[in-house]
């Protein structure tokens, strides 16, 4: 299977895995993130992004990301930059009720989003 449908609609990124924290955080902003078809877009806290995105089996591959460039400071970029590693190439993901769990290759969560409305 090709299409995105299972992990397709609107997300709003909750937690996300910051490696210089060694762990999960909880998001504090408003982020958004929608899969529709190939293509994933969204807001990752400072900056909009947007990319292809791919389902085979339960992976989701997500190709190179594009994103504007502004700045903001620097605990808005650290999280940014977390979330674009999470959407970085292939992951696992999962879908439990109204979340979408994403996992790297060694299983470890590194984003968790909630269902969100169109926006």
């Amino acid at each position: 299977m090709t299409s995105t449908e299972q992990a397709a609609g609107n997300w709003a990124p909750i937690l996300v895995h910051v490696p210089a924290l060694q762990g999960m955080v909880a998001v504090g902003r408003e982020l958004t993130m929608t899969i529709d078809g190939d293509t994933i877009a969204g807001h990752s806290g400072v900056n909009r992004f947007r990319g292809t995105a791919a389902l085979d089996g339960s992976s989701l591959s997500f190709g190179p990301l594009m994103t504007t460039r502004m700045a903001g400071d620097p605990s808005a970029m650290e999280l940014e930059h977390a979330v674009l590693a999470a959407l970085d190439g292939t992951v696992a993901y999962r879908r439990l009720g109204d979340l979408l769990c994403l996992e790297d290759a060694d299983g470890r969560v590194v984003l968790v989003a909630r269902t969100a409305a169109a926006g």
